[in-house]
């Protein structure tokens, strides 16, 4: 036999569309694939399914994803068949559950179970819903089921434990309520406290770590209570007051830091006797759009150290920036000397 007919008998005989055995990497057998996959719905979901099988064989997420591609692609040109349809569907939603993509899961779930309404379809759709917490829809849901018998313990438990959720968040709800309402109470009795005595809070100027806790009170007995903010300005150093009480005298509680000593003043400078405590005129912006400024040509008040903290910032002048803010100046410096030029 002349070898090119030779030739053309083999070829023939391996052709894909003759062969019973074929090379899966044969461009011939690849290109007849394509062709049979773009003609055959149903082989197109056929063939998305195994691969999702083959896929979920090996570990890992990345095989769970391949796995819902396949089935996407599968159901983007899918047939009307109807049983292909619902499978994909459920796979897709399983692939889902197991990364705990639960949105995409129910979406899945809602559309099977639209279509083909089975108690298994219900049973995943309610364990997807519980792990999110929707626990009212699925309660919903569960007391629509025509017959709950079908349904499966599971299930019966997890509803079970979603009446329990949703009260416990009734719960949690009416607490934080009463909370705001108190909150609500508390502030408009501390901010009808602060007008009754003349005092003017403004927007505040320096903002300190939370844990300090710095906000004005007012106790059981009508007395506010001020956190503050101690400057020397001089050493830019600070200290802070958590609680200031309104009868108490100035000179009592800044006293008290210096009696325990400053660190930083290794001269010891900082003595109550050796000091004198300062405000900054109308240092912020009132919050209250009825209050106006009061003008002033000075920057500095001097504090009266025997004074009552309240009566020092009833001061027309002085502005409360959330907290009480004062700058404490060491006598008999050049910067005592320089402070007193300019104030």
């Amino acid at each position: 036999m002349d070898p090119e007919d030779e030739k053309s008998i083999q070829e023939f005989i391996k052709h894909p569309l003759n062969a019973t055995e074929f090379d899966p990497n044969d461009p011939l057998f690849e290109g007849l694939q394509v062709l049979a996959l773009e003609s055959d719905p149903d082989l197109i979901a056929r063939t998305a399914l195994e691969y999702c099988d083959e896929f979920l064989k090996k570990p890992g997420k990345a095989n769970i994803k391949e796995a819902i591609m396949s089935l996407s692609e599968g159901l983007r040109k899918r047939g009307p068949n109807k049983d292909f349809h619902k499978r994909l569907l459920i796979q897709r939603a399983k692939c889902q559950l197991s990364l705990q993509n639960y949105g995409y899961a129910l979406a899945d779930l809602s559309e099977a179970i639209a279509l083909f309404p089975e108690p298994s379809m219900y049973d995943m759709k309610a364990g997807a819903l519980f792990a999110i917490g929707r626990y009212k829809e699925l309660i919903k849901m569960y007391e629509a089921y025509p017959n709950k018998a079908e349904l499966s313990a599971e299930t019966v438990k997890i509803y079970e434990n979603s009446i329990r959720g949703v009260k416990m968040e009734e719960e949690k709800e009416a607490k934080v309520e009463v909370e705001k309402k108190k909150k609500k109470s508390e502030k408009a009795q501390l901010i009808s406290a602060l007008r009754k005595k003349g005092l003017k809070i403004g927007e505040r100027l320096h903002n300190l770590p939370q844990v300090l806790d710095a906000k004005i009170t007012l106790d059981a007995s009508g007395k506010l209570h001020f956190p503050a903010l101690i400057l020397y300005e001089e050493s830019m150093q600070s200290d802070f007051i958590k609680d200031i009480p309104e009868d108490s005298k100035l000179g009592d509680q800044i006293g008290e830091i210096l009696y325990q000593g400053l660190p930083w003043d290794s001269a010891g400078i900082y003595q109550l006797g050796n000091i004198e405590v300062y405000f900054e005129t109308n240092m912020s912006k009132p919050l209250d759009p009825k209050v106006k400024l009061v003008e002033t040509k000075e920057k500095w008040k001097k504090c009266d150290l025997e004074a009552k903290v309240i009566d020092v910032i009833k001061d027309e002048h002085y502005i409360i920036p959330q907290m009480l803010v004062f700058y404490v100046i060491a006598k008999g410096t050049p910067f005592y000397q320089a402070f007193l030029t300019n104030k």
